[in-house]
């Protein structure tokens, strides 16, 4: 297999723009970049699943409005229609939720139908610390199961296992395909109005 490496700012720079090319808010496409850095500390190959995340949102498989139940058996995010839920829209909104819910003994968070269960888990173990014990990031479409009692939990918060990434350059491909749809067009125009360095650059 074929693998590129790259910096941690290359893969943070590059991810971000493509899930902004992708057609997520900055907001969400800061935290998929959170997520791959992650990642590719932990040693894992953040471009397979982040590929597949964002042609399942790009092709219109995946749905990108979460909504939330409350049952007996604890919180349910799921999507709000019949395609698989986007990992990239819900693994932030799951992370908060667990933030709080974790605080609870008896909680329990549930997201029904990922397109890819693996980067929900990544994203939660990124920014709280969390994620079930042995999980794959693999696959899909699947459920994630969060218990706050514990069980079947590890630490996600362990220091940094590598000192850069690497990507399958296959998978990498595809995100640079949708990192190109961030970029604008470069014309005579767009230069003149001010992009890149201008026509004079005075520095």
């Amino acid at each position: 297999m074929a693998v590129l490496r790259l910096s941690f700012g290359e893969l943070s720079f590059y991810c971000c723009r493509a899930a902004f090319g992708a057609g997520l808010p900055w907001g969400l496409a800061e935290d998929v970049a959170i997520t791959a850095v992650w990642l590719a500390q932990q040693g894992r190959d953040p471009a397979p699943m982040l590929a597949a995340a964002l042609v399942s949102l790009t092709d219109d498989a995946a749905e990108a409005s979460v909504k939330h139940e409350r049952s007996e058996t604890g919180t349910v995010l799921m999507a709000d229609g019949e395609r698989p839920l986007s990992a990239l829209v819900s693994g932030p909104s799951a992370a908060d939720w667990w933030q709080v819910l974790k605080q609870d003994p008896a909680a329990r968070l549930m997201l029904r139908n990922v397109d890819v269960p693996g980067w929900v888990i990544a994203c939660i173990a990124a920014r709280t610390g969390d994620g079930p014990a042995g999980a794959e990031a693999g696959g899909g479409p699947g459920d994630v199961v969060m218990p706050a009692d514990g069980r079947g939990m590890e630490s996600s918060g362990a220091a940094a296992h590598a000192d850069f990434a690497r990507v399958d350059l296959d998978a990498w491909a595809i995100v640079q395909r949708h990192f190109r749809l961030s970029l604008v067009p470069s014309t005579d125009a767009s230069r003149s109005a001010g992009a890149g360095a201008g026509l004079v650059d005075t520095d």
